[in-house]
């Protein structure tokens, strides 16, 4: 099946699985995190977690934490935890 870019608010990684997350469902599709990384970066997908890709058209608003590390806001209220590792891939 296809899937819009546009569409997807994130991707997270599960075992050999993705999971692309849109508004209203969660799909599930075998590969790597770091596979689909790069077929998304084009669309401007960018990396904020070992585990999680975000669409930052959909990106709201960032919160750092007390550890450091940061919060995604989406615009759809879902919030994403962040690594400080990934900080500088939202910046650009």
């Amino acid at each position: 099946f296809f899937l819009d870019p546009a569409d997807v608010v994130f991707v997270s990684s599960a075992g050999n699985y993705v999971e692309f997350h849109t508004a209203h469902k969660t799909h599930l599709i075998r590969g790597t995190l770091s596979g689909w990384e790069q077929q998304l970066q084009p669309f401007g997908f960018a990396r904020i977690h070992r585990s999680r890709l975000v669409n930052p058209a959909r990106i709201a608003a960032c919160r750092p934490t007390a550890s450091g590390d940061l919060e995604v806001i989406l615009d759809d209220g879902r919030a994403l935890p962040g690594s400080r590792r990934y900080r500088a891939a939202l910046s650009g």
